[in-house]
């Protein structure tokens, strides 16, 4: 069996108001991305600290196993 893991930063954010109260994801219009989100899983992690957000870098290594410390 193959996985594969496809992070796209951003995408799934909090709904906006500047875009109809979606997210970006949900304007997207990619046949392909809807079949992978369809057949495989999705989710939305919000990586914050005392309510101030990590930066990108950050919560992608602590996702991959690097400690807050070395992250």
């Amino acid at each position: 069996m193959r996985s594969v893991l496809v992070i796209v930063e951003g995408a799934a954010h909090q709904a906006r108001p500047e875009l109809e109260g979606q997210t970006p994801l949900q304007l997207a219009r990619g046949v392909n991305w809807s079949a992978a989100a369809h057949e495989g899983r999705t989710g939305w992690i919000n990586w914050t600290r005392s309510g101030v957000p990590r930066r990108a870098e950050t919560a992608l290594a602590m996702m991959l196993g690097a400690s807050e410390a070395e992250a």
